[in-house]
């Protein structure tokens, strides 16, 4: 049975405190079909999103109870949760375009869910990279094969964010034998790279799919080839944060440094900034939280902070100003600063290290004159 008892919501804007749900009480018996009606913005969604703790971080549930067969789901874990949802309380969500996600086929989406939630399709955490992959670099090969033979004919079999099973063919090419020798290593390698490091986003986003959080990328990447990645990171699943200081304003600690404070650094820049930049600051205590709070900035970035430190700027932010965790993030790590309720976690570990994919081109046929060439050049050469 779901029971919920004096159930209080609310959401901590930057107008104040909305009271969204006040002492709601219901049950719900196994088989039993039961109606929540109400007009709308009555808070019926959000009953909802608070029974299987899916609230965006400026929502809290203040206070109530909420259990599943005599358990607590306000004090269980995330991990618990995620089997909960799903698995024993599922949830049709009002509009599809954001309930699906768009660079997955919808068949694919419905199977995960399945293989979440049905023993006999989990995986281990050891199998999750052998399984299926995420496509990325087909327009970079075709540009490079594209170099060497304008007049190749490139046939895809996938496309750029498409999931892919092992023994897949990503590419289909009709090409001079010396093409394929030019271009093999060239053309794979992009699919290898930039495949892996999509696949590895992807699993990073799935490990907190679960929390109202964005999952982004840091400055850190390959020289030269940055932008490629910033592509990859997307096809992933994922966000850029960005691209390089010029187009943002983000307030480090050597700019604090130079300043004196962190109120001269805003202070100063926001005479010369344009209005539609905001300004971010990266805050490595409490007490730099709270100055950059004072400046109305408007994104907190807890840099190199512990999960109690993260813990305690998100009590004193409060709401008032977007908040960013970054430094030394991972995968065993992400889902525990998920769980503290910032807005974005950004993570230099998805760029800087990636596990290239298994690719190879095989030759699968030969034109008939291109055979007649290969026979001549035998015997000629006494091959064979």
């Amino acid at each position: 049975m779901l029971r919920v008892e004096n159930l209080v919501t609310r959401f901590h804007t930057y107008d104040g405190v909305v009271r969204a749900l006040e002492g709601v009480s219901f049950e719900v018996r196994e088989g039993e079909i039961f109606g929540l009606v109400g007009e709308t913005g009555c808070g019926k969604s959000v009953t909802t999103y608070s029974t299987l703790r899916l609230l965006p971080s400026t929502g809290r549930v203040h206070s109530g109870r909420i259990t599943l067969a005599g358990e607590s789901l306000l004090d269980a874990s995330e991990s618990r949760m995620r089997e909960v949802r799903g698995g024993e309380i599922a949830m049709i969500f009002q509009d599809p375009l954001s309930a699906l996600n768009p660079v997955m086929r919808v068949g694919d989406q419905i199977a995960e869910a399945v293989r979440l939630h049905d023993d006999h399709y989990r995986l281990g955490s050891n199998a999750k990279w052998t399984l299926s992959v995420i496509a990325c670099g087909l327009l970079l090969a075709d540009e490079t094969i594209k170099l060497v033979e304008p007049e190749a004919q490139i046939e895809h079999a996938v496309s750029d964010g498409d999931i892919v099973e092992p023994g897949s063919i990503f590419l289909k090419i009709t090409a001079r034998a010396s093409t394929f020798f030019s271009i093999e290593r060239a053309a794979i390698d992009w699919i290898q790279q930039l495949s892996g490091l999509a696949t590895k986003v992807n699993h990073y986003v799935n490990l907190v799919k679960d929390f109202d959080v964005r999952v982004t990328d840091t400055r850190k990447g390959w020289p030269g080839i940055r932008m490629v990645q910033k592509y990859a990171v997307r096809v992933g699943g994922a966000h850029n944060h960005i691209f390089n200081l010029n187009n943002c304003i983000l307030i480090k600690d050597n700019h604090i440094k130079l300043a004196g404070s962190i109120t001269v650094a805003v202070e100063t820049i926001r005479k010369r900034a344009q209005h539609t930049f905001k300004i971010e600051v990266e805050c490595e205590s409490m007490e730099m939280v709270e100055e950059a709070l004072a400046a109305n900035v408007e994104v907190i970035m807890f840099d190199n902070l512990d999960l109690e430190e993260i813990r305690q700027g998100m009590k004193i932010v409060n709401g008032q100003a977007i908040t960013e965790a970054s430094g030394g993030i991972n995968e065993d790590t992400i889902v525990s600063v998920a769980e503290t309720g910032v807005d974005i976690i950004s993570v230099g570990d998805l760029t800087h290290s990636v596990t290239a994919i298994d690719v190879s081109l095989d030759v699968l046929d030969i034109k008939p004159t291109a055979k007649r060439t290969i026979n001549r050049l035998r015997q000629s050469t006494d091959i064979g």
